[in-house]
């Protein structure tokens, strides 16, 4: 199964953390998937900053905000 979603929040995806793909495959037989965030360490001072994943409703196409 492919899960879709999108990223937001006031980090920058592939700016302040490692690029992470739109989706997600998790295999037949698993009930769960893993999404890893690793931060890019520079010489820039960030307040907090937050990531928020979307899902993408498959029926609809669009963005489901879960909060």
């Amino acid at each position: 199964m492919i899960i879709y979603f999108d990223i937001g929040g006031t980090a920058t995806n592939g700016v302040d953390y490692l690029l992470i793909p739109d989706s997600l495959l998790i295999l037949p037989n698993d009930s769960i998937g893993t999404i890893s965030i690793s931060p890019i360490q520079d010489t820039v001072f960030d307040d907090n900053e937050s990531i928020k994943v979307y899902l993408i409703a498959t029926c609809t196409g669009l963005a489901y905000d879960s909060a």
